[in-house]
């Protein structure tokens, strides 16, 4: 028997706690949580038949005598640790145990929160060692809290050896799960965690939780069309739910997950800064010329908007692609923008809140810190948008190495994305009785970085008159060090202009202390 724990982000109301164990498919499973002299015993409910579409997984699951448990642990609004230990009534010594350091309600002067951020993860080239050591570190004096995965937190679709694979859906997707979750555990060591079980996790997905450019088909993907298309889409929903979802808060449309739809976008207060993560891959349409697709479901947007409505302090809005991204195509991966009539009332939303949001996303495998101004066809208020981009936490292979990988099973050699940053991004929803448009501008570029292996630091504390202040960095975990930062200049061979690399400067790090502050109340 063995067993591991993750933790969902340890908010003051409560939080997930997610077993995968090993064990005959008899064993019963408890929980015991404890905080100084008291302790709860919590059954442990197996999470596979309570969620849709994984009915296919459960026999495959007890012919692997692999456990997928969930419950839930108490919160506390003035933070402190958490003990957990998983028992089973067969063994006298625990089979993994925990501790975790409760978020508290709301941040007090000098209390900070510091957040781990990253993208794109393929763990076949030997990175989950770096990130796992990046994570158990110290960065500018703080130890990071949370680890918020920004989608593509593993690849499906590319793996050694993958054109060998056989047995279907269901049993190529839980091998991909079981490879990535256990296989980066170090067994033999005193301190066998693996990445996912340093910090307590916020999960969200994009397209290689499913296949790249998800839901289009891709010539090169045999799992996308005909009736594998079906299949595979089917094996990847139930396993995301089992095995990253279950970390997460509940959706903000629970009920649709309850009826066998689609909708995994949640929100949750982070030591009272307001977050909300948008799942815009899992329910997305298949792209529509006229820019009316779906990202994400109607009632998701709604909360979106309604969540920015009321925002009374600055907050965090997540998203597994950045919005300042040109548009895609069926084989360069579709784009926020793309969705013309969604991606106009998001910068509607974004404009029009409350308060000042942090965009965060992953993705396009280069990170960086960037102003963008959020401006409407027919004017009214503009607004200055921050938006924070780290990718990735280890790069695919090469396109050369990526074929021999796939083929003769090699691992292939990192490759490595290209920083760039859009001049101006123009969207039109043409789906409502009056045209709507809405622009992105570049304002300002901080810095960036385009380290194939590269994790972002962001530490948050509140500042004066109800502002929230940031220090950001990106980390290179190859050196375990600020990434070196790359300047960016003007490119116009393309009408719409671009900004890319002009120079590596070695000279300059890719942190700064106090770099962002976002103000609330900014609309009344």
């Amino acid at each position: 028997m063995r067993a591991m724990i993750l933790v969902g982000a340890p908010v003051a109301a409560g939080f997930p706690v997610v077993v995968f164990a090993r064990a005959p498919h008899e064993t019963k499973f408890r929980l015991h949580c404890s905080a100084g002299a008291t302790e709860d015993v919590v059954d442990l409910t197996p999470l596979a038949p309570l969620v849709p579409e994984a009915s296919s997984l459960v026999s495959d699951l007890r012919r692997r005598e692999m456990h997928v448990l969930r419950a839930m642990a108490p919160g506390s609004h003035g933070g402190g640790e958490l003990r957990l230990e998983v028992r089973a009534p067969e063994r006298t010594e625990p089979l993994a145990r925990r501790v975790v350091r409760r978020l508290p309600k709301s941040l007090a002067e000098g209390e900070e929160l510091t957040l781990a951020l990253g993208s794109c993860f393929y763990r076949f080239t030997g990175g989950g060692a770096l990130l796992r050591r990046a994570l158990l570190r110290e960065w500018a004096g703080s130890r990071f809290d949370v680890l918020l995965g920004l989608g593509d937190n593993l690849y499906l679709d590319i793996a050694p050896g993958q054109l060998f694979e056989g047995g279907g859906a269901v049993i190529e997707t839980l091998d991909r799960y079981e490879q990535y979750i256990f296989g980066e555990r170090l067994e033999a060591a005193a301190d066998p965690r693996g990445p996912l079980e340093c910090l307590p996790l916020l999960l969200s997905c994009d397209d290689h939780e499913f296949w790249n450019n998800y839901p289009e088909q891709q010539l090169h993907l045999s799992r996308t069309s005909g009736a594998h298309y079906g299949a595979f889409r089917s094996a990847a929903r139930a396993c995301f739910d089992l095995f990253q979802q279950s970390v997460n808060p509940e959706p903000v449309m629970p009920w649709k997950i309850a009826k066998g739809e689609h909708g995994r976008s949640f929100s949750l207060e982070l030591a009272g800064i307001p977050t909300f993560v948008a799942d815009t891959r899992s329910a997305r349409e298949q792209h529509h010329t006229d820019g009316s697709a779906l990202m994400f479901s109607e009632e998701e947007l709604l909360a979106f908007e309604d969540w920015a409505r009321k925002l009374e302090f600055p907050g965090l809005f997540v998203l597994g692609q950045p919005l300042t991204q040109l548009r895609g195509s069926r084989t360069v991966d579709f784009t926020p923008v793309d969705f013309g009539a969604q991606f106009v009332r998001i910068l509607q939303a974004l404009r029009s809140a409350q308060s000042e949001i942090l965009v965060i996303s992953g993705d396009v495998h280069f990170s960086r810190l960037a102003w963008f101004d959020a401006s409407g066809m027919y004017g009214g208020e503009s607004r200055r948008i921050p938006e924070l981009i780290c990718s990735p936490i280890c790069h695919i292979p090469s396109s050369l190495s990526s074929v021999l990988s796939s083929t003769l099973g090699f691992g292939g050699n990192i490759g490595r994305g290209a920083l760039t940053a859009p001049l101006e991004i123009e969207a039109t929803d043409r789906s409502r009785h009056l045209v709507q448009r809405e622009k992105l501008r570049l304002l300002d570029y901080e810095y960036g970085s385009s380290a194939p292996q590269c994790l972002g630091f962001l530490r948050l504390r509140r500042g004066p008159s109800e502002s929230l202040d940031a220090d950001v960095g990106f980390l290179d975990l190859a050196t375990q060090d600020w990434a070196s930062a790359e300047d960016l200049e003007l490119d116009r061979t393309h009408w719409h202009g671009t900004w890319k690399p002009r120079r590596w400067q070695s000279h300059r790090r890719c942190f700064e202390r106090s770099v962002l502050r976002l103000h609330a109340g900014v609309r009344r």
